[in-house]
């Protein structure tokens, strides 16, 4: 499959910058993000769930 000459001009000049680099290129060109594998709020209600398990474990005995 053909790729349109627009596609093939963008991907060009995003090599053709890594040229001269010779071993300092980074293996991706996309930007890589530093996310959390779960969300604030599930971390929240998973905390919220433990600490609080806890806490009634000890008050909860008489």
């Amino acid at each position: 499959m053909a790729s349109s000459p627009y596609i093939r001009k963008k991907s060009n000049e995003a090599f053709a910058k890594n040229i001269h680099k010779r071993g300092k290129v980074e293996t991706s060109l996309r930007k890589k993000e530093n996310k959390f594998p779960v969300g604030p709020v599930v971390l929240g209600l998973f905390l919220f769930i433990v600490i609080g398990s806890a806490i009634f474990e000890l008050f909860g005995k008489k």
